[in-house]
This record gives structure tokens, C-alpha cells and sequence, in this order.
């Protein structure tokens, strides 16, 4: 889990940071003209500009977040690669955008789908989105592969106690 999230955790800060460094904020350079642009977005919301101007409520959603991730992990210890690699995602992701929040104000976006009209964004927005979806998946899959796999849940001679 430590990889993934370390691994995301630092390809989202450099790219950010060349974002920073490279693009003044507001300017677009085409890449693939029409479809994908790098452009530099300070963000004050959070994923894709949404609830600008609660950097304090952030801050503090991001801190419980963290908190009941841990009490999951200590308390369920999930031992599938599918969650580990989705809490890693959603945890990486969150902890970038709090970096920048914390140091900038604002999170740093950049990466510009313009040929489907959506909004600007970075890694960290990605981690975020990808982690959460493997997670709601996981919630629809495993408890049915519980049922399966269990004769006693699957027998149909089950008693309610």
C-alpha cells in the first residue's frame, strides 16, 4: 500500500510543480490541439472546482477522512489487493491536494480534456476518483462472493437465530 500511495503521491507533487513552474496560471498549451491541453488552474474547491472557498472545512474533512481510513484499515484489516490499492489510491490522492492546499492555498490542476468538456484537473483528482470507484465496486462484489463461497450461507437450510 505504501508504494502505490508513495508512487502516486510523488508523480501527482511533480507534476504539479512543474505545472507551477512552467505554466502561468490561466495558460493553455495545446498538447493534442482540440482534445488535450496542459492548463494551469488554481483551484480553491475541491475535485473538478467543486465547494470553492472552504479551505478550512477541507482541511478538516481531510483530517476525519484520514482518521476513519485508519480506524477501517485497524478494525476490518481488508487482505484483498482491491481495496489496498483502493484505499492507497483515494489516500494519495487526498494527501496531495492537502499538500498543496496547505502550502498554496490552492490546488494546483492542469491536465485539460477539452474535446469532452470536463473540468480541469490533476493525479491526485484521478487517485481520488479511481479509489473510490474500485471501492464502491468492491462493496457490490465481495459481499456476493462471501455467499458463494460459503455452503453454510448458500445451502438454503440456513436457520435464523
Amino acid at each position: 500500500m505504501l508504494a502505490v500511495g508513495g508512487v502516486l503521491l510523488a508523480l501527482d507533487q511533480v507534476t504539479k510543480a512543474f505545472a507551477r513552474a512552467y505554466l502561468a496560471p490561466a495558460q493553455s498549451v495545446p498538447l493534442l490541439d482540440g482534445v488535450f491541453y496542459l492548463t494551469h488552474i488554481l483551484n480553491p474547491g475541491a475535485a473538478f472546482g467543486l465547494f470553492a472557498g472552504g479551505r478550512t472545512l477541507f482541511l478538516i474533512t481531510f483530517a476525519v477522512v484520514v482518521v476513519l481510513a485508519v480506524v477501517y484499515w485497524m478494525v476490518f484489516k481488508p487482505n484483498t489487493w482491491w481495496v489496498v490499492i483502493a484505499i492507497a489510491m483515494f489516500m494519495s490522492g487526498a494527501s496531495g491536494n492537502f499538500i498543496d492546499r496547505l502550502l498554496f492555498g490552492k490546488v494546483t490542476d492542469f491536465l485539460d480534456f477539452a474535446l469532452i468538456r470536463w473540468p480541469v484537473f490533476n493525479i491526485a483528482d484521478m487517485a481520488i476518483v479511481i479509489g473510490v470507484v474500485m471501492l464502491i465496486i468492491w462493496v457490490f462484489v465481495e459481499p456476493r462472493e462471501k455467499y458463494d463461497e460459503d455452503p453454510a450461507l448458500n445451502s438454503g437450510n440456513s436457520e435464523v437465530i
